[in-house]
């Protein structure tokens, strides 16, 4: 007898000009996501990929098994039609009550990867030594902090126990404030990211602004969307509509306008944010 799971994927084109390190940048999200492990990350399963060439192009299509979810918004959809939850109709406190349990379960996926996950990635240094024929290097090991990059309602699923998971690492960048060069998916796929939901540096590919700021401030900007989107009911159109705060909670609005602050040393912590809203998460 099967299990059930849920199946993500992702298609790239690219031309046969492109070398193996463009494969592998496409590719990093995924080999990093894969070695995340958290029970508010929505839990790989297994992968495989397969490729297909057409004329002067080749397409990669890189198929992700997880455990299985639906989306948020069609949870809360069906939540919201059908009465389900807790086996009758839902009133406006037990709507609140179970976003606020939600909230807290994606604070601390996000906070989990800007503050605590350091994923250690092997790399090869080369050099110049020719040993029986060939070059010789070592491998040592470093460790990064990563932000998510695309935090919003679209990348949060709902588990068969309504429990939320935070997903959609397309853009999954690790954070090195102290190096100029360090790149990433954020870096070179920031287009994927929708212009509503970046905050002011990244809309402004500001990137020396974004290696000052702190491993959590992009994030935390996302998490600020989240909120307006769960609270509002309506997929974020503009940043400007951020402002628009008559639907928070009062008990969460000075945290929902910390996470958005124009200046991002200044954003909120996700940590904190789990700390200080204890009443309302």
């Amino acid at each position: 007898m099967g299990c059930c799971a849920s199946l993500f994927i992702y298609i790239v084109d690219y031309l046969r000009e492109m070398n193996a390190v463009c494969l592998r940048t496409i590719r990093d999200p995924w080999i990093t996501y894969m070695q995340v492990r958290h029970p508010n990350i929505l839990s790989f399963l297994h992968s495989t990929e397969a490729e297909t060439f057409d004329g002067s192009s080749t397409k990669v299509t890189i198929y992700i098994v997880t455990e299985p979810v639906m989306p948020l918004s069609e949870k809360i959809k069906e939540l919201g039609l059908e009465g389900l939850f807790f086996d009758y109709a839902l009133s406006i406190s037990a709507w609140d009550e179970y976003y606020a349990w939600g909230l807290h379960q994606i604070a601390k996926a996000v906070s989990f990867l800007n503050n605590d996950c350091k994923l250690t990635m092997e790399c090869e240094v080369l050099l110049g030594i020719l040993v029986d024929g060939e070059i010789r290097g070592f491998l040592f090991r470093i460790q990064h902090k990563e932000v998510h990059g695309n935090v919003c309602l679209a990348s949060v699923v709902v588990t068969q126990t309504l429990d939320w998971k935070l997903h959609a690492f397309d853009v999954l960048s690790e954070f090195d404030g102290h190096s100029e060069a360090a790149t990433g998916p954020l870096l070179q796929y920031e287009w994927l990211v929708g212009s509503q939901y970046k905050p002011m540096e990244l809309l402004k590919s500001d990137w020396a602004a974004i290696r000052k700021s702190p491993p959590w401030a992009i994030d935390s900007w996302g998490l600020g969307c989240l909120i307006y989107e769960l609270f509002s009911g309506m997929r974020l159109g503009k940043t400007e509509e951020l402002r628009n705060t008559a639907s928070i909670p009062k008990s969460l609005l000075p945290d929902y306008q910390r996470l958005l602050s124009s200046m991002p040393a200044r954003r909120l912590n996700t940590s904190k944010l789990i700390e200080n809203s204890g009443e309302f998460l």
